[in-house]
């Protein structure tokens, strides 16, 4: 039997600098147990578009990091979680689908 280890990138404390902004797996890559890739991503063009329109760009890429990171720590929290009961199918499937729901806002 082949087994891949889960794994994740370490949290991290910077996305932008005056003129760049990481989104997507590039900011936040995260094990792809969790599925949440994608929707990240979109959510991250969604909040970057938004702030664009609002201020210069040095402002709305500091904006856009100051309302990122906090999501990406939760969902980093999650990843653990979820990676934890993976030995456990009925726990496993609990934890994923407790994560789905948090991410949709139920």
């Amino acid at each position: 039997m082949v087994s891949n280890r889960v794994m994740a990138l370490p949290l991290q404390s910077r996305w932008v600098s005056a003129h760049v902004a990481l989104a997507g797996d590039s900011a936040h890559a995260v094990s792809p147990h969790i599925t949440s890739g994608a929707s990240l991503g979109i959510e991250d063009a969604l909040v970057l578009a938004d702030h664009l329109t609002q201020a210069d760009v040095p402002s709305a890429l500091q904006a856009y990091e100051a309302d990122r990171l906090p999501r990406y720590a939760d969902v980093y929290r999650w990843v653990d979680e979820v990676a934890a009961a993976a030995d456990e199918p009925h726990l496993y499937a609990k934890e994923f689908f407790d994560f789905v729901r948090w991410m949709l806002g139920r």
